[in-house]
């Protein structure tokens, strides 16, 4: 029986090229040359193996991708075309797998089944290990999380996360020496990508999870893999389910910079030798951004709010900068809509300091025209179309360098000739229809996602190299936080109360009706006396009650 299932789950993850499973040998699951069981000594039992198997999204026929584009082509012209000359593409299995998450990302067997998936090629296997394999345990570690969010761990699960999260620590332990170094040659490559070579943005991307395996002291290449998978996971089409894989990475690694950034700050703080890092005030925005997407297609309502009253703090700290975060962030959002307007009225109304975040720089470009068509946007949703038009006017003004922007062109003059019928769609009463901000693109699931390309492509303009070279640290009243905002949720977008109080259940202690137990982040309560009675595996008639997530460590 044992080998009969273990080969119909074979059967349906590969369908009708399924490999014959050889009785004394491991399984051989695969994928587009993926291997389960082979190297990383995992396993589940059959009764889980059967359950997957029966799942309809892993066991059904492979369809081709479900684009909804159609849907939108009403907005087509409202939207930004941004450059791709390559495209990351999943197999058709994953894909699919994926998509059904995404589309309910409350089904239990599926969080289950893609941790194990992922499990597979990751920081378990005993050999070989690349960044690859650290990011399948990342993706896995976020899909063990939604086990224990959904109430779903069992025996299995909690040893699969305990020890992913064992090598996990070994690359993410904050008790490890830091280092500051910018000029790893997958630096050097990701500026060169995103400012000039989009089409090597894939190969950029897995350069920097390479180098953080070889170097994960360094703190400035966590950064970049968090921009660089914001950037792609920002960009992808609108029913790619990939994105999910970007935010996930982004949002990991955004928390560990944070992390990283304010114990340099407190090294900085014993000892001035030390380094600040140089992008710290500008960290926290970001971190909301790839957290609150999350959070979206989780539907977890505490932490967007949560999260909102994060981003204010933020703003708090670099105005500027969180000029753009926040009026992106808000703009959608009619009860934060006006907040929205004025933040992002202080990038045009304030006179620009010698400061990184409103220079147009190599490094960081500083797009004043997407600027001026996002604040067209807003002016034209809140119907001041007066006041839109006056400022398209100042395409005509020589220091605004109209033609070098090639990105921007388009939607301004879309603006120029359509302004009434924009204007008229956002104040149809039909929200489904609003057109897009202008750094926006919509997606299936979580919302819609910011496009980078829009700011940092160096599009008509020209450097030195040495321009190029050129690093410009913020000053010092922005670059000192001092006071960081207290980070709101988990890395992947989720409320969790503290639960370091409770004590944890055990198999050899009984229980009393209205005891209190955590057990793998989730708090139980016991509805009457019990003794060696697996809490996960409580349903509504049993004795333990799941009453919520917790996070022992906050």
């Amino acid at each position: 029986m044992k080998n009969i299932i273990k080969a119909a789950v074979c059967a349906a993850l590969l369908g009708a090229g399924a490999q014959a499973y050889a009785q004394n040998e491991p399984m051989p699951l695969t994928d587009n040359g993926k291997h389960f069981l082979a190297d990383s000594h995992i396993s589940v039992s059959d009764k889980v193996l059967a359950r997957f198997a029966a799942h309809p999204a892993i066991t059904g026929e492979i369809p081709s991708p479900n684009s909804l584009q159609a849907q939108l082509d009403h907005l087509s012209s409202y939207q930004t075309a941004i450059p791709r000359s390559t495209q990351f593409v999943l197999s058709e299995f994953e894909f699919r797998v994926l998509t059904a998450y995404l589309d309910k990302p409350d089904d239990k067997v599926l969080a289950q089944f893609l941790a194990f998936y992922y499990l597979q090629d990751s920081l378990l296997k005993r050999r070989n290990v690349s960044g690859t394999q650290l990011k399948n345990s990342i993706l896995a570690d976020y899909f063990l999380n939604r086990v224990d969010d959904l109430y779903a761990t069992e025996p299995w699960t909690e040893r699969l996360k305990n020890r992913n999260e064992k090598k996990l620590n070994r690359y993410f332990n904050l008790e490890k020496a830091i280092t500051y170094n910018e000029d790893h040659q997958a630096h050097l490559d990701f500026y060169n990508t995103f400012n000039y070579q989009e089409g090597e943005r894939f190969q950029v991307a897995a350069a920097l999870l390479d180098d953080f395996v070889n170097d994960p002291t360094n703190v400035f290449t966590g950064f970049l893999i968090k921009a660089s998978n914001t950037w792609i996971g920002g960009e992808t089409d609108f029913d790619d389910p990939s994105i999910l894989h970007n935010f996930v990475i982004a949002s990991y690694f955004s928390k560990h910079t944070i992390d990283r950034a304010q114990q340099m700050e407190q090294n900085w703080l014993q000892d001035p030798a030390n380094d600040r890092f140089r992008l710290a005030p500008i960290l926290g925005g970001l971190s909301v951004l790839d957290r609150g997407w999350l959070a979206r297609v989780h539907q977890d309502q505490d932490a967007i709010s949560a999260l909102t009253d994060e981003h204010r703090l933020w703003r708090e700290i670099h105005p500027l900068f969180h000029a753009f975060t926040v009026g992106l962030d808000f703009f959608e959002a009619n009860d934060k809509f006006m907040e929205g307007f004025f933040a992002w009225g202080t990038a045009l109304s304030t006179n620009c300091p010698e400061i990184r975040t409103c220079m147009d720089r190599p490094r960081f470009s500083f797009n004043i025209l997407g600027m001026i068509v996002g604040y067209v946007d807003y002016l034209t949703k809140l119907g001041a179309l007066e006041d839109a038009r006056n400022l398209l006017q100042w395409q005509y003004a020589p220091q605004l360098e109209f033609n070098n922007w090639t990105l921007g062109q388009e939607a301004w003059q879309h603006r120029v000739d359509n302004l009434d019928a924009i204007a008229a769609l956002y104040h149809n009463d039909d929200p489904s229809d609003d057109p897009n901000f202008f750094f926006v693109k919509t997606k299936k699931w979580g919302g819609k996602t910011s496009t980078c390309q829009t700011c940092h492509q160096a599009q008509e303009r020209h450097w030195s190299d040495e321009d190029k070279a050129t690093v410009i640290p913020h000053i010092d009243d922005i670059l000192t936080i001092e006071n960081w905002p207290l980070v709101s949720t988990t890395w992947y977008g989720a409320i969790k109360q503290p639960c370091h109080s409770l004590p944890q259940w055990q198999s050899k202690q009984s229980y009393q009706q209205g005891d209190l137990v955590q057990l793998n982040g989730v708090q139980y309560q016991a509805k009457w006396w019990t003794y060696a009675e697996w809490p996960a595996h409580s349903g509504q008639w049993d004795v333990w009650q799941a009453i919520g997530s917790c996070d022992a460590s906050l």
